[in-house]
């Protein structure tokens, strides 16, 4: 088994393979009072902001977050009051350098 990642793994470095992981697009919705709260929680999900509305008297933040962090994203969302993310799309995405540096050490 080690000897099948080893020679993955090398076969990777030697064409210069990038991995790469899901992204959400997503909507947010909240109270305004609660607005910088839940585009906190984003933001430390390695979320990001791409805009900022308004729908139905309710603030709303377009965004994008890995799909690893969305149920941590979803769970604390929650305890601001805000709605769980829809999400309205998909995409892949290189990881970040420093996150697939720590992934190679291991």
């Amino acid at each position: 088994k080690k000897a099948g990642f080893d020679c993955m793994k090398s076969a990777a470095e030697k064409v210069g393979t990038r991995l790469q992981e899901p992204i959400a697009e997503i909507k947010i919705r909240s109270e305004k009072e609660t607005l910088a709260d839940c585009m906190m929680s984003l933001c430390n999900c390695r979320g990001s902001v791409s805009d900022i509305g308004e729908e139905n008297g309710k603030s709303v933040i377009c965004g994008v977050v890995p799909f690893s962090k969305l149920d941590e994203l979803t769970k604390t969302l929650r305890s601001h009051r805000c709605t769980a993310p829809d999400i309205t799309g998909t995409y892949f995405q290189s990881v970040p350098c420093a996150l697939s540096e720590k992934m190679k050490k291991n």
